[in-house]
């Protein structure tokens, strides 16, 4: 259902509640605000689950704690946090990632948390878009612009009316000024740079959604990507790649000889993750390991390899596969890549040393 903006019957059906609707964030008492500054990279080891706990969740360089605008304008119509409130409400559980995540050849030396830890998977609570703009009829490549701190970004239709949100609530509590409260635009599967922080309005252009993200790329987080438009036909992808990365063991977690678990993360921004492969001699052979929670699109999921392990060194890495078929590239390919792609959306096979002592060498 479609709450019409344009014909009053959202604002309507909202002053008309009396409570507020099921399961959804009580947001007049204020925003939340961190308590200290966000880590610079999510320290994926330290992970236990596929939820990122918000303490744990980076922040991109150069974000400050700055509080959005209490109010929402649709189409020209105000909405505010207490009408957003009582709409029906949506929850994803997606994962946020930087399009340079992985970029940094230096990076290794850190381990797995500061070579892919600018991403997080949050549990997130708003109101779909399509539940406060009307794209019946639209073009599916129609724009629809998105204001707030960080300029402007360009949807297409398809995309609004699918998965995308607006958020109140980041792990069950209204959205900190650190990650874009009070209101925070989530577009499962796409690249952090289009979720918008601290969100002011929402329109519907009268441009195409290729003219309307060209105008805006100068203003989207700062940078927001061209890095796959040349290859995909002249088509705009701000799409997640497929990715993984061993977790544990790590330069904090050890191996102990005898009943072993390889452990860590993979996600995808097309569908779900279908199958995980993992090398314990730096890819001559590969094992199937157990991926879990299965199917769960958008989201983050862990996959675990049990072994025995003699004590000798091994040389682990992990290869993931999506439900499109769409497989991690090897390591070194991007590399080779042209200048356009480079530094985008990487998402090659990482290898570790791990050590007799069951550690990773970095």
């Amino acid at each position: 259902m479609t709450l019409d903006l344009d014909r009053r019957g959202f604002l309507a059906a909202s002053l008309a509640t009396g409570a507020v609707a099921a399961g959804a964030v009580p947001l007049t008492a204020g925003r939340a605000r961190a308590a200290g500054m966000p880590p610079r990279f999510t320290p994926l080891s330290q992970m236990t689950g596929t939820v990122t706990p918000t303490p744990l969740c980076f922040a991109p360089a150069g974000f400050s704690p700055q509080a959005g605008s209490s109010r929402l304008t649709v189409e020209g119509r105000r909405v505010t946090l207490r009408q957003l409130a009582r709409a029906p409400q949506r929850r994803a559980n997606v994962v946020f990632e930087l399009a340079g995540n992985g970029a940094d050849p230096a990076a290794g030396a850190g381990g797995c948390d500061v070579v892919l830890g600018q991403m997080h998977a949050a549990d997130w609570q708003g109101v779909a878009l399509s539940d406060l703009i009307d794209l019946r009829g639209c073009d599916a490549d129609a724009a629809v612009l998105v204001h707030g701190l960080d300029g402007t970004v360009a949807l297409p239709a398809w995309k609004a009316a699918d998965d995308v949100m607006i958020a109140t609530a980041m792990n069950g509590v209204p959205v900190g000024d650190w990650h874009g409260g009070p209101l925070r635009l989530v577009v499962p599967g796409w690249e952090g740079a289009l979720w918008m922080r601290g969100v002011s309005a929402v329109e519907l252009s009268a441009d195409r959604w290729d003219a309307a993200t060209a105008a805006t790329a100068a203003t989207a987080g700062g940078k927001s990507t061209d890095s796959l438009h040349a290859s995909r036909g002249g088509r705009w992808s701000h799409v997640l790649a497929v990715n993984s990365v061993v977790t544990s063991p790590s330069r904090s977690t050890a191996l102990r000889p005898g009943a072993a678990r390889i452990e860590g993360l993979a996600w995808t921004g097309a569908g779900s993750v279908a199958a995980v492969d993992v090398t314990l001699d730096g890819g001559r052979h590969w094992q199937a390991a157990r991926v879990t929670p299965a199917g769960n699109r958008g989201a983050l999921q862990r996959f675990v390899l049990e072994v025995r392990w003699d004590g000798r060194p091994l040389t682990v890495a992990s290869r993931a596969t999506d439900s499109t078929g769409a497989t991690q590239a090897p390591a070194g390919a991007w590399a080779l890549a042209p200048a356009r792609l480079a530094g985008r959306h990487v998402n090659e096979i990482r290898t570790w040393s791990v050590g007799s002592d069951g550690r990773v060498i970095l």
